[in-house]
């Protein structure tokens, strides 16, 4: 995936099939200050298995891909700034890099960009990810420099794409943006990702740390409302990802440095005071799925409650109303909201194989 955004691809899914993805051992990045603390032990993410982005059916992925390509849009500066990040650590020239879990493309269009010389390979589970990428790469002028390989991170690495960066000595820099918190096995997929590095050799690995946030400026108290759901997201699990860098130096690599990626964007239209459309898109699809995880977990937690619980159950209500008047049209909508914007916040490691 990369979707830049798994948190993303996780929250379209589980709002279809109307329960939240919760993964044992992990506790929410959001809950720990953005930090993303994990208990590794043996790296049990349960039984799901979706890791470079199982997306379900095609309308799934379709929606999946307008998130991240919003999501880039609007807030894609954090992958050049990582990209900038990886420039200043490399050893040596990068002529051959590997995005693992591409979804759409932004990691590998910025890697592109940054590193002229270098040929790509995305990796991604979806057919449908990978075309658009390869769309995108050509329409940059940058799609002969491209290969992309339709593999599962779990499944098929070590059999499958080992190789895949075609380099002699191995690849020079990996990339996995919200992918790797997919994988069944970090451990392996990071002792797979060593060995397909060349000695010196760079990854970057890349979370979301919390949830985008639209709502900070837009006045009555819908900061406070946005701040309440997520917290119910992080109830329910929605934003977990490890702390990464044990895990790291587990599997071999030697951490060269953590960061944290921070990117805002938003204001008015200076013609009608209201928001540009793609970014109240994206808040519409955004918070259209933060909506529908709520109705689930009301739905399906309203026997047997305790008061509190039941007055938790009324507060959840009232937020869901809430949420309705932003999702409908006219006044009051996303759509005429003068205080929309787009917050976002990731963790970045740096991890090299010694030499």
């Amino acid at each position: 995936m990369k979707h830049g955004v798994s948190t993303l691809d996780t929250m379209t899914r589980h709002a279809r099939h109307g329960q939240p993805e919760t993964h044992p051992r992990e506790v929410n990045a959001h809950a720990s200050h953005g930090e993303g603390v994990h208990t590794h032990g043996a790296h049990e993410h349960g039984s799901h298995n979706h890791a470079a982005h199982d997306h379900g059916s095609l309308a799934d992925e379709a929606a999946m891909a307008e998130v991240i390509e919003l999501d880039a849009s609007l807030a894609g500066g954090y992958a050049d700034e990582a990209a900038a990040w990886a420039a200043e650590l490399a050893h040596g020239p990068v002529r051959s890099a590997l995005d693992l879990g591409a979804g759409t493309g932004v990691g590998t269009l910025a890697l592109a960009r940054r590193f002229p010389e270098a040929t790509l390979t995305a990796v991604d589970l979806s057919p449908m990810m990978l075309r658009r990428l390869r769309t995108a790469m050509e329409k940059s002028g940058m799609g002969e420099r491209l290969r992309t390989v339709e593999a599962d991170l779990d499944a098929e690495f070590d059999a499958g794409w080992a190789g895949a960066a075609g380099a002699e000595g191995g690849a020079d820099l990996a990339w996995a943006s919200s992918s790797l918190h997919h994988v069944t096995d970090p451990d392996r997929v990071l002792g797979s990702i060593l060995r397909t590095l060349r000695p010196g050799g760079l990854l970057l690995v890349l979370e979301l740390d919390e949830l985008p946030r639209f709502l900070d400026g837009a006045g009555d108290g819908l900061a406070t409302l946005e701040d309440r759901c997520h917290r119910e997201m992080d109830r329910l699990g929605w934003n977990s990802h490890p702390e990464w860098s044990d895990a790291l130096a587990g599997a071999g690599f030697r951490l060269e440095g953590r960061r944290t990626l921070e990117v805002e964007a938003g204001g008015a239209d200076e013609a009608n005071g209201s928001p540009p459309s793609e970014l109240a898109r994206f808040a519409r699809l955004f918070l259209s799925r933060i909506r529908a995880a709520l109705s689930s977990s009301q739905g399906s937690s309203l026997d047997g409650l305790a008061v509190e619980e039941d007055l938790a159950a009324l507060d959840i209500a009232d937020d869901m109303a809430a949420l309705d008047r932003l999702l409908g049209q006219g006044p009051g909508s996303l759509e005429e909201l003068p205080g929309l914007s787009v917050r976002t916040r990731r963790t970045a490691w740096a991890a090299r194989r010694p030499v």
